[in-house]
């Protein structure tokens, strides 16, 4: 298992990196608008469906817990770049593959895996 800690300004320097964008501080209260959040697959099957919302990144771990070698696919974007790409051809272990820090603002595909998210949701500045 590994452990990443992770302070919220190491990754607003991490975001601000791959976006371009600063995280915001609508309420102008000196903190980032950022909540800690556990996405199990039937949410991202609705970020999937629905989209991610504008000015919003995920940015934490995910791991897919169990898959159909068959039919396994998940496809995850942060500003049009791929950032996860796992299909039936990828080298995946029987249970438990974990990707770590990873960050994505879109959910491509998310077929044949059951998959959980822990992380931050991130607000952007425009």
């Amino acid at each position: 298992m590994h452990n990443h800690i992770f302070r919220l300004a190491d990754v607003a320097t991490i975001v601000q990196s791959a976006t371009g964008k600063t995280i915001a501080d609508g309420d102008a209260d000196g903190r980032y608008d950022a909540e800690v959040v556990i996405l199990h697959d039937a949410d991202l099957q609705d970020l999937e469906a629905n989209g991610v919302a504008a000015n919003t990144v995920y940015f934490g771990d995910l791991t897919i817990h169990s898959y159909d070698a068959s039919s396994v696919e998940l496809l995850l974007n942060v500003n049009s770049v791929r950032a996860i790409s796992v299909n039936a051809s990828s080298l995946l272990l029987p249970i438990g593959n974990h990707y770590p820090c990873i960050m994505f603002d879109e959910v491509g595909v998310t077929d044949g895996c059951f998959v959980s998210f822990y992380g931050w949701k991130i607000t952007l500045n425009p």
